[in-house]
């Protein structure tokens, strides 16, 4: 029977990979300005410089890696030399480049919309709005399903719907 050791000690300048992909991509920093305002157009969070990391790779293997595909040695290196070429190197190139343009623009907007919905106000409108949504959408996507049923359904799961009616789903103007 094995003991369990208790590792001592430190490690410097090391950060722990938190997704096995990310041994495929090196990440870089960008800033983005943001300005959030509430329902009356007052100011309630204001950055210049708001900051977020991306994923950027260096070659389309390890984009598709990054992206869940196991792929072998002998596939990487197929992949590599299927694509030799000016022209296709070029155009290989461009790929990258919008794979790259692609993944930063998505973490970007991902960031942007964290940073906004930890400030900005929630109205009992935009609740209510929201719940209408919800039904409306349920609704939209199982055409036999009524509002009624749709409402039971998302009590289920969704803890905000738990005192919802129909009468409420009628009043709102955001159901249609």
């Amino acid at each position: 029977m094995r003991k369990n050791r208790k590792l001592t000690g430190r490690v410097d300048m090391q950060e722990a990979v938190s997704n096995p992909s990310d041994q495929f991509v090196t990440y870089e920093s960008d800033t983005f300005s943001i300005t959030v305002k509430d329902d009356e157009g007052k100011v309630v969070y204001q950055n210049d410089s708001e900051s977020y990391k991306y994923p950027k790779v260096s070659a389309l293997a390890d984009y598709l890696r990054y992206k869940g595909a196991e792929m072998t040695d002998d596939q990487i290196q197929f992949l590599g030399e299927s694509l030799k070429g000016d022209k296709t190197g070029e155009a290989l190139k461009s790929l990258i480049e919008d794979l790259n343009g692609l993944l930063q623009a998505r973490a970007k907007q991902s960031a942007y919309s964290k940073v906004f919905n930890e400030h900005k106000p929630v109205s009992e409108e935009t609740i209510a709005n929201s719940q209408a949504r919800m039904v409306r959408d349920f609704v939209r996507q199982n055409p036999t399903v009524s509002a009624e049923s749709a409402i039971e359904v998302l009590k289920q799961f969704v803890p905000s719907m738990k005192d919802y009616t129909i009468e409420m789903f009628n009043a709102n103007k955001g159901r249609v």
